[in-house]
């Protein structure tokens, strides 16, 4: 079985169109992370749940939803992201489909925060 989290983190941190949108890898965290305002843009990432297939009483695959949440100064910084995560993750051959790409603001930091989750087949 394939290492989902290990492989988009690398994925995220190495590719180049984020780190010129200004992501830098310890901007990246797999999991809860505090979002610092100096420190953004931003990109917080965990597993929300997983479910298996099973056939001829071997595990054939494995499905996982994933939520991305991004952090920036503005809402056009989280649309950019977002459209490389969304390239990163369907050039990887991860994504069966996204289900939700919603756009927040969080109103006490001022922070822009878009929310995206994905069915993931590993």
């Amino acid at each position: 079985m394939k290492n989902v989290k290990m492989d988009i983190f690398n994925a995220l941190k190495t590719n180049q169109t984020l780190i010129d949108l200004g992501i830098e890898s310890k901007q990246i965290n797999i999991g809860f992370a505090p979002i610092i305002q100096s420190k953004l843009p931003a990109i917080n990432f965990w597993q929300v749940t997983g479910t298996s297939s099973i056939a001829d009483g071997k595990m054939c695959e494995f499905k996982e939803i994933y939520s991305f949440d991004i952090f920036a100064k503005t809402m056009i910084e989280t649309e950019n992201i977002a459209l490389v995560i969304n390239a990163i993750l369907n050039e990887m051959n991860y994504v069966i489909s996204m289900n939700n790409n919603t756009d927040l603001f969080e109103e006490d930091t001022k922070i822009y925060h878009k929310a995206l989750r994905y069915k993931i087949l590993s």
